[in-house]
């Protein structure tokens, strides 16, 4: 018995099977799933900095110093997050690359 590919049949009307279509539509929305993730990832990070810079200035110009632990902890917190988002980048990056695809517009 002869295996049959599905994915380059082609109907009676010269259109692609609905297998294939559905494959490419899958691989559009995951592409677009990890895109809008690379995002909010970005946005943790850059609103951890941006809470890091606000205390700096709140806390270390005004106050001078009577707080630089709380700033101390914030700098870990921002260094902490920053890392995870960057390694969660490059691995959905990874992934997006292997599934293949675009991401919808």
């Amino acid at each position: 018995m002869e295996k049959k590919d599905l994915t380059n049949d082609v109907n009676h009307d010269g259109k692609v099977s609905t297998l294939e279509a559905a494959l490419s539509d899958a691989r559009d929305t995951l592409n677009t799933t990890l895109a809008f993730v690379t995002s909010a990832l970005t946005l943790a990070a850059s609103l951890a900095w941006n809470e890091l810079i606000l205390s700096f200035f709140k806390n270390v110009l005004f106050v001078q110093f009577q707080t630089a632990g709380l700033i101390l902890g914030q700098a870990l917190y921002a260094l902490i997050i920053t890392v995870i988002a960057v390694f969660a980048i490059n691995k959905l990056k990874n992934l997006q690359n292997k599934i293949g695809g675009k991401s919808i517009k």
